[in-house]
């Protein structure tokens, strides 16, 4: 995930009047999706959900619902596509089959939309995102004739759609509504070993982590366990199988043994700066 993403930050970051990708943009022949959206979004995400690439269960929800707005605001513009989250019928595009002007309209809207609410501290940037390429901003209108108004209205129902996944985006869960605790676990999930007793060598154990000088934190989940969580384009699961992790089990001697000792071999190869910096995975 780090290196797919390094790529989108490593571009130019069309956020700003005066790069020079967004002066070159062209909305009928270029790709509004990778060369003005995702380098704006990943800036976000590495910037005010994971610095360090660490959570990934978070980048991947705000990767989702941005993609998926646009599979909402794309829909419209093919002749048999159905959105997932919307029915926002057909669009009469006038324009020649080689001009990416209506679609990347429709992406962009749905784009500023879906940032807007990932990201409402950054409103002006994904306002600014729009004018760069000559769009209002100030269209909020849904009406699905016009390419604007189906990309807003594929935002809103991407993000009504996945309000209340089983994320707990919204930190209301379990009654919380007057102390909200935006994606904390309200499943009740505690794992088997505490960061203090190491009960069963086969499960996890919870890290302490340093804060900062003399204040040490316990390791927890940054989301809530996935039992309860909606999938995106599967409907259970349990459709899905892989192998046991046997090399975990500590009754399994000889497995369990040699995978550790790769453990301790690897860590060993890391030198100071290797061992402080959390990008490294």
């Amino acid at each position: 995930m780090r290196k797919i993403f390094n790529l989108i930050v490593g571009m130019v970051f069309c956020i700003f009047p005066t790069v020079s990708i967004c002066e070159k943009f062209d909305l009928k022949l270029d790709n509004a999706a990778t060369d003005l959206i995702l380098p704006a979004a990943a800036k976000a995400i590495f910037e005010d959900i994971s610095p360090n690439a660490s959570d990934p269960s978070l980048v991947v929800r705000a990767t989702a619902l941005i993609t998926g707005s646009w599979y909402e605001a794309a829909a419209p513009f093919h002749p048999t596509a159905v959105g997932v989250y919307s029915r926002l019928g057909r669009y009469n595009n006038t324009n020649p089959r080689n001009n990416n002007t209506d679609i990347n309209t429709a992406l962009l809207y749905s784009s500023r939309g879906i940032l807007s609410y990932l990201f409402p501290t950054r409103v002006a940037e994904w306002n600014l995102m729009l004018t760069s390429v000559g769009l209002d901003p100030n269209y909020i209108d849904d009406n699905p004739s016009t390419a604007a108004g189906i990309g807003n209205a594929a935002a809103k129902a991407m993000i009504l759609g996945r309000q209340n996944d089983g994320m707990n985006a919204t930190g209301k869960y379990a009654g919380w509504d007057l102390n909200p605790r935006p994606f904390f676990d309200y499943t009740g999930y505690a794992p088997v070993n505490t960061a203090y007793l190491l009960s069963d060598p086969s499960r996890w154990q919870p890290d302490i982590q340093l804060e900062k000088e003399g204040i040490y934190r316990v390791q927890s989940f940054v989301t809530p366990q996935y039992r309860y969580v909606e999938p995106f384009s599967y409907s259970a699961a349990k459709d899905f199988t892989f192998p046991r992790p046997e090399a975990s089990k500590f009754s399994n001697t000889e497995k369990y043994t040699i995978q550790a000792q790769k453990v301790i071999d690897e860590s060993t190869k890391l030198d100071d700066r290797k061992k402080n910096d959390r990008r490294i995975f």
